[in-house]
């Protein structure tokens, strides 16, 4: 229960907030009913995420230690639950949509798509929204344990050309089987790697040629 609680840092009603920490930040989004949560506990490697067979229970921001990785993984509400009354859709999409383009600590984003559902307006606004401010998108399509296992690559190079993305950012996943999960953190890792600030060094000379015990 405390391991939760340390990974689970912050629930927040309005996700343009500052964040209380100095790590980057990758935003995870997508529709409702897509697998978010259970990805969300998955990629953090504990039950930290809610998961119901109800779509649309998260309504809240959620910011989660994402230790494989050593950044936050931000948990925004799954949108297009058309069951949900009206206002509250237009509230939970408000709230995705200032978080990707507001939020001052974010890097990437990971945008979910079903491999069983051809991507729409839902799927498009978010890509937009995430490029224009110049963040990196990672396609992360999901169930693919439902698909034939030959059919997964196909319907991840369809996406990739819909999305104008390069293929290398979309990868399948099957969370029930964990097929592609490893691939994704590499991903996450290599994009972080490349874009964190340069460490400061020390410009000053050494005040003794000998070397230092234990190089």
């Amino acid at each position: 229960m405390s391991e939760k609680k340390d990974l689970h840092l912050a629930a927040l009603p309005d996700g343009t907030k500052p964040p209380e920490h100095d790590l980057t930040e990758i935003v995870i989004c997508g529709r409702s009913n897509v697998g978010k949560s259970t990805l969300v506990n998955r990629l953090i490697g504990a039950q930290v995420a809610r998961t119901s067979r109800t779509p649309g229970r998260t309504q809240l921001v959620h910011l989660f230690l994402w230790k494989k990785v050593n950044a936050v993984l931000v948990d925004v509400p799954g949108i297009g639950f058309t069951k949900a009354p009206i206002p509250v859709r237009k509230k939970l999409q408000r709230m995705v949509e200032q978080t990707i383009t507001h939020r001052p600590s974010l890097t990437g984003v990971l945008l979910l798509i079903d491999v069983r559902r051809t991507p729409g307006d839902v799927e498009r606004n978010l890509l937009d929204l995430a490029l224009q401010r110049g963040l990196k998108v990672f396609i992360v399509v999901t169930k693919s344990d439902t698909l034939a296992k030959h059919k997964v690559k196909p319907s991840c190079e369809k996406i990739a050309k819909w999305s104008g993305l390069h293929p290398r950012d979309v990868v399948g996943v099957s969370t029930k089987k964990g097929a592609g999960i490893e691939k994704l953190l590499g991903m996450v890792v290599r994009f972080l790697a490349e874009n964190s600030p340069e460490p400061t060094t020390d410009t000053a000379e050494p005040t003794s040629s000998k070397p230092i015990v234990g190089e």
